[in-house]
């Protein structure tokens, strides 16, 4: 009887161990907001995990001449729909000539979205926009850039 019961109290110690060592790893993976995702043009954050959506934090490189903002980025196995543009994400790039959006959610700019970059090199920056934002967001975009210092002319829907 005592064998038994040793081997039965082995079998709930490995039991135990599995499960917290699997509770561990699943923690350690869900996603959380600030969870960040490095990509080819830049670095996104989770800012809603509920709804589903992250920012555009930080371009790689300030010597960047043309951006991409994508429509979608995936953080720690979830995907998330891009809707804004974060404080200090395009800060210190000098050189910017136009940022193509593929976001059809992106509505938002941080107000220091630009940061450090003159009214008068923004006014000549080029935003392309998907086709597939709808209208209502497109002019919500739209503002939101225009407040930043970019020209009317120079923001259009023709991705």
């Amino acid at each position: 009887m005592g064998t038994i019961k040793k081997a039965f109290a082995g079998i709930i110690a490995v039991l135990v161990l599995t499960v917290s060592v699997a509770g561990a790893a699943l923690a350690a993976s869900s996603p959380a907001v600030g969870d960040t995702k490095k990509a080819t043009t830049g670095t996104y954050v989770a800012t809603n995990v509920k709804s589903g959506y992250a920012s555009y934090k930080k371009v790689k490189k300030t010597s960047v001449k043309n951006d991409n903002i994508s429509k979608n980025v995936t953080i720690n196995g979830k995907t998330y729909k891009v809707n804004a543009i974060a404080n200090n994400a395009y800060k210190g790039v000098k050189n910017l000539k136009s940022i193509n959006v593929y976001s059809k959610y992106l509505t938002k700019v941080g107000k220091k979205a630009f940061a450090g970059i003159s009214k008068a090199k923004l006014a000549k920056v080029k935003v392309n926009v998907t086709k597939k934002m709808s209208a209502a967001r497109f002019n919500k975009l739209k503002k939101a850039l225009i407040a930043r210092g970019f020209k009317a002319k120079n923001i259009k829907r023709n991705l």
